[in-house]
């Protein structure tokens, strides 16, 4: 999509505040090849590969750079911070996730949980990125029949707008009897936990309260193993705000943060703090925009 689908709700403001943007095209969206959907370190790979990559189209970008995403997204710079914990590019400050807290499989459990049909074409993608990754799994083992025709027809040689087509199979008959104890389904869960691996660099993490597929519980498991790793994290729930609309209700906050990792400010962490509303205290005393 030329306007990266998020038209003014997730990019533009970066660019009207100075930022230079560069948005990673995943592997195997708009190219041949398949795309891995929501696997962190396929994902993040391609964010990491995209910074060399726009340096040498636009030379003179600046050296040191922020991986920001949402959703899909947010889990892979949570996938960046993870390949940075190898790389350790100096010029590397810092990400920001936004709702993007989860581990694939509690995500997975969210959206079966609340059995609302519209999700169920992003299940059928992850079985898509579970076939990318995995090239002897079988999507019969695990989709019922009902389920594997639209995924041949919609996910296999269509596109994200077909997944529209979801919505006639009610979501407790997408799925075979025990379908996430399949080998490859395990697999694929195992490697998408973030804060399993160690990280590099500051990490803010933004969640809406009211997100139905990236819980505020999932994101308290992430925020909690990112902390036991040493972590320098700084978390914020929206009471009341969802999965999309947290994008722009963060906004002020995101750009505090990212603007103050530029000027080579210390991280702020809350892995410390005892409660949220002490935290809520304190950014208000360090937050130059008073919000």
């Amino acid at each position: 999509m030329k306007s990266l689908f998020y038209n003014w709700e997730g990019l533009y403001e970066y660019v009207s505040l100075g930022y230079a943007v560069v948005a990673t095209d995943y592997v195997g969206l708009g190219t041949a090849g398949r795309h891995a959907y929501l696997d962190m370190e396929s994902n993040g790979t391609d964010v990491v590969f995209s910074v060399p990559a726009a340096r040498a189209a636009v030379p003179r970008l600046g050296r040191k750079w922020i991986a920001v995403g949402h959703s899909q997204g947010g889990l892979s710079v949570l996938g960046v911070a993870q390949i940075e914990g190898r790389i350790r590019d100096p010029n590397f400050l810092g990400t920001v996730s936004l709702s993007g807290a989860s581990d694939l499989e509690d995500a997975i459990d969210s959206a079966t949980a609340v059995n609302q049909p519209i999700l169920n074409g992003l299940m059928a993608f992850i079985v898509f990125g579970v076939k990318t990754l995995y090239a002897e799994f079988d999507p019969r083992d695990i989709l019922t029949e009902d389920a594997l025709a639209i995924y041949n027809t919609g996910v296999e040689k269509g596109c994200s707008a077909a997944s529209g087509a979801f919505t006639s199979v009610p979501t407790a008959r997408m799925f075979r009897p025990g379908w996430k104890g399949n080998p490859y389904v395990k697999r694929l869960l195992e490697r998408d936990r973030p804060g399993a691996r160690p990280i590099y660099g500051p990490v803010f993490l933004v969640g809406g309260g009211s997100d139905v597929m990236f819980t505020e519980s999932a994101g308290t498991r992430v925020f909690q193993r990112l902390c036991a790793s040493g972590a320098m994290v700084r978390r914020s729930v929206y009471p009341g705000l969802g999965h999309d609309a947290v994008v722009y209700g963060s906004v002020k906050d995101q750009v505090a943060w990212i603007a103050s990792r530029f000027a080579g400010d210390p991280a702020p962490s809350d892995c410390a703090a005892p409660t949220t509303s002490s935290w809520l205290s304190e950014a208000l005393a360090d937050n130059p925009w008073g919000f």
